[in-house]
C-alpha cells in the first residue's frame, strides 16, 4: 500500500481520496454556501490532489495536505464568483436557534479576511491544533497564534458595537 518513501501508491491513494471526499465536500460547502458549487470544487480539489500525488511525500500529512488543496480551490472559486466567505455553526438547538446564530456568526464573521475566516474555521469547527493549522498554511505556529487571535479580536469588537 505505501512506498518506501512513505508516499501512497497510486491505488491506497485513490482509496484515500474517495475515503475523504465527504470531509472535502463539507469543507466545500462551508467556504461555498451552495451545493452545486461546493460539489465542483469537489471534483477541482480531486483533479488537482490527483495531479499533485507524487508531491506528497508522507502519508500520514494526507489530510493536512488535501484540506490546502480544497481551501485554496475554494478561494479561488469564490473570487471567481464574487460571493463572501463565511463559516457556518454546527446545529445547536431549535431551527430557529440555530438559524439566528448562523446569520449572527455570519454577519460577525463577514469582517474577518479569508485567511482569518479559515483558522477561526479549522480551530473551532474542525477542532485543529494551532500547530496543524500551521503546517498546513506553511507557515510558522506563532503566524497562526496571532492572525487567530487578531481574529477574535476583531469579533469581539464587532460584537461589542452590535449589542449596544
Amino acid at each position: 500500500m505505501f512506498r518506501k518513501s512513505g508516499a501512497l501508491s497510486d491505488t491506497a491513494f485513490e482509496a484515500a481520496l474517495f475515503a475523504e471526499e465527504d470531509y472535502v465536500y463539507r469543507i466545500s460547502f462551508i467556504y461555498l454556501k451552495e451545493e452545486s458549487a461546493a460539489l465542483e470544487n469537489v471534483q477541482e480539489v480531486a483533479y488537482r490532489a490527483w495531479r499533485a500525488r507524487k508531491s506528497l511525500r508522507n502519508a500520514s500529512y494526507f489530510r493536512t495536505w488535501l484540506t490546502r488543496i480544497t481551501m485554496n480551490c475554494a478561494f479561488k472559486q469564490q473570487r471567481a464568483s464574487f460571493q463572501p466567505l463565511t463559516v457556518e455553526r454546527s446545529p445547536t438547538a431549535s431551527f430557529e436557534e440555530r438559524l439566528v446564530d448562523r446569520l449572527y456568526l455570519k454577519d460577525l464573521l463577514e469582517i474577518l479576511e479569508p485567511t482569518e475566516r479559515s483558522i477561526v474555521y479549522l480551530r473551532y469547527e474542525e477542532d485543529l491544533s494551532l500547530q496543524e493549522i500551521a503546517s498546513m498554511f506553511d507557515v510558522p505556529l506563532s503566524t497562526i497564534k496571532s492572525t487567530l487571535y487578531r481574529a477574535l479580536e476583531k469579533v469581539r469588537r464587532r460584537q461589542k458595537g452590535m449589542s449596544l
